[in-house]
């Protein structure tokens, strides 16, 4: 594959070398038969196609100058030295056409060899599965009762829900209490960690003065699989107009929630 300006020609074992370095490429075989077909001067050009008759004209459909060839494709064509000059090919004298096929292919190769080669080392990474570990609901030492709590906003809605979800072992009253949610916000602030947002400053406090009226009290932040019930209640609360209480007597839908977090849970 010569460089026209200098008049040489390309000798077998310049083609051989070139092809042989294009096959080894880590890339898809069809970009391969590409690269093939489109040396072979074979390509679906409008020049091809005009000289089989399948089109009326082999004008460039995007300059509308000259004739679409495989050469004008690649490198002539206004469009396609956008798409070098973005590349940062410098094309220079060295573009030519042999019987319509381009030029500058072993230049092409060793740059697409060097793109490939440096996209590959800046892709790798090493991955590391880490075990995934799903925390569930504990289950509290009595006479100590669990609290949990979870809030939902419904946007579209302008509302949002609370869930409240009260478990103890036995014995009537409040003496102890653990409070425990998923919102770390909500954890710190309750906690003195952070100074509660002011959206959210009225509902610490109220809530510490509640807590204070408790003999032992404690918060606790959660991830949500050991929420489950009281996220499944904030969710609920998206369909009700008044709060709700239940005592004993439950909806099935916090049943099963309930049930699936003391099937799965363990000794805090």
């Amino acid at each position: 594959m010569a460089d026209t300006q200098q008049g040489e020609s390309s000798t077998p074992h310049h083609l051989a070398s070139f092809w042989r370095c294009i096959w080894k490429l880590p890339i898809p075989n069809k970009i391969k038969a590409f690269a093939w077909r489109a040396c072979r001067n074979i390509l679906l050009t409008k020049a091809n196609l005009h000289s089989r008759k399948v089109t009326p004209d082999s004008i460039c459909e995007e300059c509308g100058v000259t004739v679409e060839s495989s050469g004008h494709v690649f490198w002539h064509c206004a469009r396609a030295k956008e798409v070098w000059l973005a590349a940062n090919i410098e094309l220079g004298a060295e573009v030519g056409e042999v019987s319509g096929a381009c030029k500058l292919a072993s230049t092409i190769a060793h740059w697409t060899i060097d793109y490939l080669e440096e996209f590959l080392v800046a892709n790798h990474k090493i991955q590391v599965k880490k075990p995934v570990t799903e925390i569930g609901w504990t289950v509290p030492h009595p006479p100590c009762l669990k609290i949990n709590v979870d809030g939902a906003v419904f946007e579209r809605q302008r509302c949002v829900g609370i869930g409240v979800v009260v478990r103890d072992h036995s014995g009537v009253g409040v003496s102890a209490a653990f409070f425990e949610g998923d919102s770390m916000v909500v954890f710190k602030s309750l906690t003195g960690s952070i100074t509660p947002p002011s959206s959210i400053c009225n509902l610490i406090t109220g809530s510490l003065l509640q807590a204070a009226r408790i003999g032992e009290c404690k918060f606790s932040v959660m991830p949500r699989s050991g929420n489950r019930a009281a996220y499944g209640l904030a969710q609920f609360a998206k369909n009700l107009s008044d709060s709700c209480t239940w005592i004993g007597d439950t909806p099935p839908f916090l049943e099963q929630l309930v049930f699936q977090d003391v099937l799965f849970s363990s000794s805090s």
